[in-house]
């Protein structure tokens, strides 16, 4: 009964105030697929699963599990788990989430990972954490809903006090590969001496050159963690 009194009650408010699909322009046809058409939201719930570097998550030929790369500069973290592409449809679904504010699209994707991703059990799940000054700015976390709803789901306990970023970074985005390394260096911490867990999964929303992800994983095992592990919603091409 609730679902139809939403779904009538999103018909009234979009015959007031429409809305328009960011990726296609056609009017927004479905209440959970908002900000995007429901077309455009099943192309992100159809990504197909590839064949990736089990490090750095790059796509690989089927019978290949790491990268050439990987070989000779391997990630401190085990192994990595991407949901999808940074393009497309997907691409505009974090930018949204992202900085638009829309954090219901983070809760979607977590959501769609489970569906795709076969991860392994850890101890703990833990969101790559925001300086203090980024998180004032944007007003929450998105890697944070991504993996609250991978703990709720999978049963796993969300540590969201295990990990600290104790200095701002620039946006990885706007960096070049070699700035991308050193940026993240020294930014995080473990306050915690008490209690450790012996696996972990971190999650974030995008892997670029997996440098951040590196650099959580560096200081976790630093202070003794066994197996780290990472996943995000997508990788950079």
């Amino acid at each position: 009964m609730s679902f139809l009194i939403l779904k009538n009650f999103f018909k009234i408010f979009h015959f007031i105030l429409p809305s328009w699909c960011p990726n296609c322009s056609n009017l927004c046809d479905n209440f959970f697929s908002l900000p995007f058409c429901l077309n455009c939201w099943n192309k992100v719930e159809n990504i197909q699963t590839i064949n990736r570097c089990s490090r750095c998550g790059k796509p690989l030929p089927i019978d290949y599990t790491i990268c050439n790369e990987c070989i000779k500069s391997p990630f401190y973290f085990d192994k990595v788990f991407v949901y999808g592409n940074y393009d497309g449809v997907l691409k505009d679904a974090i930018k949204y989430m992202k900085f638009g504010g829309m954090h219901k699209i983070a809760i979607r994707l977590g959501i769609l990972m489970l569906k795709k991703i076969d991860m392994p059990m850890v101890e703990c799940i833990v969101p790559v954490p925001l300086s203090k000054k980024r998180l004032l700015k944007r007003g929450f976390n998105q890697s944070f809903f991504i993996a609250k709803v991978i703990s709720k789901r999978k049963k796993i306990p969300l540590d969201i006090d295990l990990l600290f970023k104790v200095r701002d970074t620039l946006p990885q985005s706007l960096l070049s590969g070699k700035q991308r390394i050193e940026n993240p260096k020294g930014a995080y911490l473990v306050k915690r001496k008490k209690n450790l867990p012996m696996s972990v999964m971190i999650v974030d929303d995008v892997m670029t050159t997996g440098a951040t992800l590196n650099e959580c994983a560096k200081v976790l095992k630093k202070i003794g963690i066994k197996k780290v592990y990472a996943a995000v919603v997508a990788k950079t091409n």
